[in-house]
């Protein structure tokens, strides 16, 4: 050793490596010593926690930190790191604390040094605190607490977050500029004491951010106090005076609490308000949003102790209370034996829900407003009266009478807002009020029951009553109110009124039995002037002040605004005591009084009485010295107000005016008095009594009317006469055509008197008796003429107008008058004068109110042809037309054909007038004609040319010379009979009717237009007449031929004119296709009728054959009317003529069924055309030509259909050969199914407004077959839980149902298909559709006759829905969606049964409990998470219940419980794998063993297991870690290990070295 000491090298290498060593082994003790703050706090355990929750006051904080206030663990001085807290720390005890101790810690010695602060700190309790005004400190303790008698002073001028609590006699006085935010744990100051003289002196900083606390002796709000809670303690003395709040500034703001949401002052607690701010706090659930006064002293001691709280100066601003069931007080709230002296204030723009938008008391409450010096200035505040608290007792209630406490006084809302039927109903539905119902023994509700008293229903003063009346205040048991003269008042009267209002209760001694009634109910209208006192008890007095703006120069001290009540008391509520103000405290009050009158409307035609209406009529009181002025209200009140009472009674004489308007004069109504009034006598009593209102007492003189009497009746009723006049006119127009300048007269006579004699009425049909002329009536000594002057009229028509006009004074509510207006006749040539006369009916009627007369207008005229009038429609009155003859003329032409081998001979033709129209199917024998109404025309055989000749009549002229007897009027229907003469054997014997109507001309009235129409034909003219319709441009035919000897009506037999007979008839056989797109035709859906028409375009004619589509849509004419007699070879026309026939097919949708609004009807027009010629050679009639075309209207032509034909494309000739026809084609005729979307609102069981997303449901339709139900389609659940399948077309007759395939989240599949449901048509539905349910599978049969019935199906109904449909547009705007329709266009159906679809939520049950003992396991943290992707779902700490999650865990995901923190002594338990299917069933997949855990219905239940000693042990050993500070031992991340392996290799080193070294000496010496 002593030679390896010897040697330098060695020794320079240990050195170095020596230091190198320490040098490292340093660096965490260098990291400690002069590192960051972070790890210093992770040392010390006083680290941040800034980005952590607990951070911010949540829930779970440790309240067992090192850092209480107690038990604090001791940091040694020199570990203290610069910059700390700034609490102050106090001497050592039995220490005198220096200068220097007993100064505030700062957080720097240079004031002007910027530090950053710590933002979590520790603040000791009970000591002295600053925070400066550039610190932002966070108490770590959560609350400070000063719990020590002595003073103690908080300084906050930074921002300081942490609740404060102030017990056991602790004074603290808070001041600064800065913040204090609460941990939202509950009050930011909690001042909790006896009589200790616990109190908090408030004067700077903001308070924010508090939620309440709930007292231990004042829980009945919950939390309250959410800024300051001054309260009792829980071993206070009843009675005494205990904690106190000084508020001298500083703002209370930003806080929440069930009651007193910025200050909560409990009973016998102190409170004096001198300055500071109170805002934008909020009452959630009870009274004072602002502050909330339960105490009744001030808080001080000695002679300055007062009875009362006081606010002397500050401000309480846009606070608010959401109560519905308190009575409120948005600003300040006063509660039961409460009593709060307020000096000074504005009270202004609050606003109550209820009533009292500026001051409000509840049934207990006692209000006094003082002087002018230091009273309220209350004015412009906002009573909505929408809102009463939900409360019997405050609705009813019988507090002790003010004057004598053995007496009640009925109080409460009832007497404003009445007790009807509805009140009591959801009053009902109140679990307070379920015993304060009363009800008879049916258990009907029969009125309100407070104590032993029961209200019963009725209107009470709400009929009087306006909820502006509360607007400023609302008291309901005593309140003094002073006039304070604001300086903004109007003058009524000769005097300032400072107040208005209405009062009201019920007279103590009607209270009968304990029940309460409106018989005994009392109102008045009450005006308060300026400078007078008014006291009211035992009563409700609302009131709104007549000022403006405070202009009386006084400064308010004490600023109340902006404040807002769920229900009364916008600005100040009370149920106990409040006073504003001083004023002497004895005196008198001599009230004014008001003397109510009524009004009174007397129709003058029944004599009865008439509902005021909105009439107001103005009156003038006049005492001979002073006049009053007062209006009738709604209720006919006239309320002559603020009439000076005295302290005596006796009668006072009046004299009584009124002042009609102009317009009520001219509306009728009449005074009862004179110009110069009436005498008024007013029988006056008054009473005195003594009442105390606080600390006030006075003597008040009430005035009360006892009896009134106007003009020497006892009555108060004064009224006027309203007498109604109506007028009435009937417009007389006369036109002239074709005449020259003319003047004309007209005549009308009043002939109500004789009406019954004139006419016959039944309903609405007047007809004339007998041979009653009324124009004669008009004419015969007319009682009034109208003439009018027409302008020449020859080139153009004119007309000109005048009137005849009626006034009525009707004596009885209906009146009925008649006249009769006629022209008088001219003499003009050439002039058809119009013969009408004109019965007009006016009827005045008596409106239901009395108040008006209404007129209506009949007008009938007389018709040519009847006795009965006509009623005229349209523009009420009489019109008359002169006119120039109108004339005009017709021609009948008919063809003449002749076929065979010789010349056609000469013939002859006739044609007679019918003397009535023919019926279908009679002989034409059997009708008459008219004689001299006959006309020929004759053939010759030069006129034949190929043997064709045209029959031509000669022209009959019409003419219409005017109405009446003796004058030609042809304007009508005119028949005619057209046959051929000559033998039957040689002439054609088929007999034409020939229908001709005769009209004025639509475009010149001096003409005559003849439409002629032919009718029908016979085959001879004693045969039946048949209808006939012939193509256009085709006329009536004769046919003769010198061929043939024989025509049989039934087949029309031919024969050539070899004698041979030839093929008697030719038949024809149409077919169409149907073809509906959008889904599969079904058989018989589809109806057609093939008719024959005159034209392509007629929808009439005679119809050929009807039928429907069979299930492939062929549509065939022939089976549905075989006249060929083959049953293999079927057809529908046979043809015994030549010529050339038209037919067009037309879909009848008038038959049930037919109609179905889903289809969208094709309007293609299809004919058929058939060329029959007879073959000049052998007689045979041959179809020449036939062929299929469409109508096409924009060309107004028929086209062919070129498919018909067989190659057209690549033959174009064959195009209209007739033997190119392809016999299997056939035109199609195409329907289109109407697009249509379904949709159904899918949502849950547990709610059923909550639309679910993500559910999957098919669409089917029902079907017999064997194949089962249709599937149609599928569609997925959106936003709101709508499911719309698209463009599903649904039919009529069928039945649809859905059936879930795939569950939304949280809930289950549903096991069930939904109600059958089926379409059916509704004409008054936006679309057309409604949808129908039913639970089997049948149709409702009534459903199914009334759509298979109805003649009004076709027209009617898509008339009907043409006009909803029409409507809809009309009211849609562009971008808005016609209703029943889809925004794309398509008609859109809602199912709607029950709501929709629904699911049943996932339900889940998890226990947690002992293996051993089956006893709830607490404290264990478990999770489940989703397998697959191992998401979090859900996670709770065990307890004694078991963990239900709904609605949480989905269909068909498979899941694991896991157990992820085992409590105290127990294992883990293992992971439980389970799954629930698409009905909700739980199924556990792995983790059952060992008994793991066990499955019950859906309840799992997951054991742990206590550990044995060894394992707890274990456990103890990983999760405890202590590392003392300053310890030089390694913790997690340190270099420390690594330098102490790497230590022990250098030692191995070194010493192997110097081993080596000793063998090699030893060696060496050896040697």
């Amino acid at each position: 050793m002593t030679k390896l000491l010897q040697n330098k090298s060695i020794i320079k290498f240990l050195g170095i490596a020596l230091s190198i060593l320490l040098i490292v082994a340093l660096v965490p003790q260098i990291n400690i010593a002069y590192g960051s703050k972070d790890d210093v706090l992770a040392e010390t355990g006083t680290e941040e926690t800034t980005d952590t929750p607990e951070a911010e006051g949540t829930e779970g904080d440790d309240l067992d930190s090192p850092n209480d206030a107690e038990g604090t663990e001791e940091i040694p001085e020199g570990d203290m790191p610069s910059g700390g807290i700034t609490d102050e720390v106090p001497a050592p005890e039995n220490e005198p604390a220096t200068s220097e101790a007993a100064a505030p810690m700062s957080l720097s010695d240079d004031p002007d040094e910027t530090v950053t602060p710590a933002s979590d700190r520790a603040i000791g309790n009970n000591a002295d605190c600053t925070i400066n005004k550039d610190e932002n400190v966070t108490n770590s303790n959560k609350t400070l607490e000063y719990n020590k008698k002595g003073a103690y002073t908080l300084t906050v001028d930074g921002s300081l977050t942490s609740d404060i609590k102030v017990t056991n006699g602790a004074v603290l006085t808070i001041n600064g500029t800065g913040t204090i935010n609460g941990t939202g744990a509950g009050s930011v100051i909690l001042v909790e004491g006896k009589a200790d003289g616990t109190k908090l002196i408030f004067e700077g900083p903001t308070v924010k951010g508090g939620t309440g606390t709930t007292p231990s002796c004042a829980d009945s709000w919950g939390k309250v106090g959410g800024g300051i809670l001054v309260a009792r303690a829980e071993s206070a003395k009843w009675g005494a005076q205990v904690a106190s709040l000084e508020l001298r500034s500083g703002t209370i703001e930003n806080n929440t609490a069930d009651a007193g949401g910025g200050i909560f002052i409990d009973y016998h607690c102190g409170f004096t308000m001198t300055g500071g701010i109170v805002q934008n706090n909020v009452a959630s659930t009870h009274e004072g949003g602002g502050i909330f006064v339960y105490g009744n002293w001030n808080g001080k001691t000695g002679t300055a102790s007062t009875s009362y709280c006081h606010i002397t100066g500050g401000s309480i601003k846009n606070n608010r209370t959401e109560t519905k069931t308190d009575w409120g007080g948005g600003g300040i709230y006063i509660n039961t034996d409460g009593s709060l002296r307020i000096d000074s204030a504005s009270i202004t723009n609050n606003t109550a829900k209820g009533l009292g938008g500026g001051v409000s008391g509840c049934p207990h409450a006692k209000i006094g407003i003082g002087t002018l010096t230091n009273g309220a200035a209350v004015f412009n505040n906002k009573a909505e009266g929408s809102t009463f608290p939900n409360s019997t007792v405050l609705w009813f209630n019988m507090p002790n009478s003010v004057v004598s406490s053995s007496k009640k006084a009925p109080s409460g809302d009832f007497l404003v807002a009445g007790l009807s039927d509805d009140d009591m109903e959801w009053m009902s539905k109140l679990s307070s009020n379920q015993n304060r119902i009363a009800k008879d023994a049916e258990g009907k509700m029969t009125g309100l029951i407070y104590s032993s008293y029961t209200l019963t229903p009725g209107v009470y003063g709400s009929d009087r009553f306006t909820a502006d009346l509360a607007n400023d205040f609302y008291c309901t048991l005593a309140s003094y109110i002073s006039g304070t003269d604001l300086g903004t008042h109007p003058e009524q009267n000769g005097q300032k009124i400072a107040w208005e209002g209405f009062a009201t209760g019920i007279a103590k001694d009607s209270v009968k039995n304990g029940v309460v009634a409106e018989s005994g109910l009392w109102t008045e209208r009450v005006a308060i002037p300026i400078d007078q006192s008014y006291e009211l008890h035992d009563a409700t007095l609302c009131l709104k002040s007549t000022a403006t703006a405070d202009s009386s120069g006084i400064t308010r001290s004490v600023v109340i605004e902006g404040n807002t009540s769920n229900t009364h008391g916008g600005g100040v509520a009370c149920n106990g005591t409040v006073e504003f103000g001083t004023y002497p405290q004895e005196n008198e009050i001599v009230k004014p009084y008001t003397l109510t009158l009524n009004k009174e409307i007397i129709s003058g035609i029944t004599k009865q009485p008439i509902a005021l209406a909105d009439d107001s009529f103005t009156f003038v009181l006049t005492d001979g010295t002073t006049e009053y002025r007062a209006s009738s209200d709604k209720n006919g009140d006239i309320n002559f107000t603020a009439l000076p009472g005295g302290k005596t009674g006796g009668w006072k004489t009046f004299t009584l005016k009124e002042e009609l308007t102009d317009e009520q004069v001219a509306a009728g109504f009449v005074s009862s008095m004179s110009e110069n009034g009436i005498d008024i006598k007013v029988d006056l009593t008054v009473t005195s009594e003594k009442v105390t209102i606080g600390t006030k007492t006075t003597t008040t003189y009430t005035t009360k009317v006892s009896s009134v009497t106007i003009g020497g009746k006892a009555t108060s009723t004064v009224t006027n006469t309203l007498n109604l006049k109506t007028s009435a006119n009937i417009p007389v127009t006369k036109i002239a055509d074709g005449i020259a300048a003319n003047t004309f007269t007209f005549g009308l006579k009043d002939v109500t008197a004789n009406i019954d004699s004139l006419v016959d009425q039944a309903d609405s049909k007047i007809t004339l008796k007998g041979s009653t002329n009324l124009a004669e009536q008009a004419l015969a000594a007319s009682d009034d003429t109208v003439t009018i002057n027409v302008a020449d009229s020859t080139s153009a028509q004119q007309s000109a107008s005048g009137e005849f006009a009626f006034d009525y004074a009707p004596t009885a509510p209906e009146e009925t008058h008649w006249y009769a207006i006629a022209e008088q006749p001219g003499s003009t040539a050439g002039v058809v004068y119009d013969t009408t006369a004109y019965l007009v009916k006016i009827t005045t009627t008596l409106s239901d109110d009395g108040r008006s007369l209404a007129t209506t207008q009949t007008v009938y005229k007389t018709t040519s042809d009847s006795n009965e009038l006509q009623e005229v429609t349209g523009e009420i009155g009489a019109t008359f037309t002169n006119v120039a003859t109108p004339k005009g003329s017709w021609q009948f032409q008919a063809d003449k054909f002749f076929y065979g081998l010789d010349e056609p001979q000469d013939c002859s033709f006739t044609m007679a007038e019918l003397a009535a129209e023919p019926v279908m199917g009679q002989p034409l024998a059997d009708i008459a004609t008219k004689s001299n109404m006959t006309w020929q025309a004759k053939l010759a055989t030069a006129d034949f040319t190929d043997g064709y000749a045209s029959v031509a009549f000669p022209v009959i002229a019409y003419e219409q010379q005017g109405e009446g007897e003796g004058f030609q009027n042809d304007v009508g229907d005119h028949y005619y009979l057209v046959t051929e003469d000559g033998d039957d054997a040689a002439k054609d014997t088929t007999a034409y009717v020939v229908k001709v109507t005769v009209a004025l001309d639509d475009t010149n009235s001096r003409n005559l237009t003849a439409t002629e129409t032919v009718l029908g034909y016979a085959d001879d003219i004693s045969s039946p007449l048949n209808p006939l319709t012939l193509p256009e441009g085709e006329r009536p035919a004769f046919y003769n031929t010198d061929t043939y000897d024989l025509i049989s009506a039934a087949s029309y037999s031919v024969y050539a004119a070899s004698g041979e007979p030839v093929d008697q008839v030719c038949y024809v056989d149409p077919k169409i296709v149907k073809n509906l797109e959008g889904r599969a035709i079904k058989s018989g859906e589809f109806a057609f009728k093939l008719i024959q028409v005159a034209n392509y375009n007629d929808t009439e004619g005679e119809l050929i054959s009807a039928t429907t589509n069979d299930e492939f849509g062929m549509v065939d004419f022939d089976k549905a009317n075989n006249v060929s007699g083959d049953l293999e070879n079927p057809s529908c026309l046979a043809y015994t003529k030549p010529g050339t026939y038209y037919y067009r097919v037309i879909e009848d949708t008038s038959k049930g069924g037919m109609n179905d609004q889903s289809v969208l009807y094709s309007d293609q027009v299809i004919t058929f055309t058939t060329v029959i010629e007879q073959d000049e050679t052998t007689g045979q009639l041959v179809c020449t030509d036939m062929y299929y075309g469409w109508w096409d209207a924009a060309a107004n032509q028929n086209v062919r259909f070129d498919e018909q034909y067989a190659d057209y494309e690549t033959q174009p000739g064959n195009i209209g050969d007739m033997s190119k026809l392809n016999p299997d084609w056939h035109p199609t005729i195409n329907n289109k199914a109407r697009p249509m979307d379904l949709q159904v609102r899918k949502t849950s069981v547990s709610d059923r407004d909550e639309g679910l997303v993500g559910a999957t449901y098919a669409l089917y339709m029902v079907n017999e077959n064997p194949q089962g139900d249709i599937w149609l389609a599928e569609a997925t659940s959106e936003e709101g839980g709508w499911i719309t399948y698209k463009n599903v077309s649904l039919a009529t007759n069928n039945l649809y149902y859905f059936k879930e395939t795939a569950a939304p989240a949280g809930h289950t599949v549903s096991e069930f298909r939904s109600p059958y449901f089926y379409l059916v048509e509704d004409a008054t539905s936006a679309n057309g559709y409604t949808l129908k349910y039913t639970d089997t599978k049948y149709f409702d049969a009534a459903e199914t006759e009334a759509a298979a019935a109805a003649p009004m199906a076709a027209a009617e109904a898509q008339a009907l829905q043409a006009d909803i449909a029409a409507q809809a547009e009309a009211t849609a705007t562009d971008d808005q969606t016609q209703p029943g329709h889809s925004a794309d266009g398509n008609i859109l159906l809602t199912y709607d049964k029950d709501g929709g679809v629904y699911d049943e939520t996932t339900q889940i049950e998890v226990n947690k409990l002992d293996t051993r003992t089956h006893e709830w396991v607490e404290g264990a943290k478990l999770v489940i998470l989703d397998k697959e992707s191992g998401k979090e779902v859900a996670s709770w700490t065990s307890g004694k219940a078991p963990q239900k999650l709904a609605k949480t865990l989905n269909v068909g995901t498979t899941y694991l419980l896991r157990e992820v923190e085992a409590p105290g002594e127990y294992r883990l338990a293992n992971d439980v794998e389970f799954v629930i299917d698409n009905y909700g069933n739980v199924t556990i997949t792995k983790g059952t063993e060992n008994g793991n855990a066990e499955l019950s219905d859906n309840t799992i239940t997951l054991y742990d297991t206590m550990m044995d000693a060894e394992e707890v042990e274990q456990r103890e050993r990983e999760t405890t870690r202590e590392v003392p500070l300053g310890t030089i031992l390694a913790q997690t991340g340190d270099m420390l290990p690594i330098l102490g392996i790497g230590l022990i290799v250098l030692a191995s080193l070194i010493a192997r070295i110097v081993a080596g070294r000793r063998r090699r000496a030893r060696k060496d010496d050896e040697n």
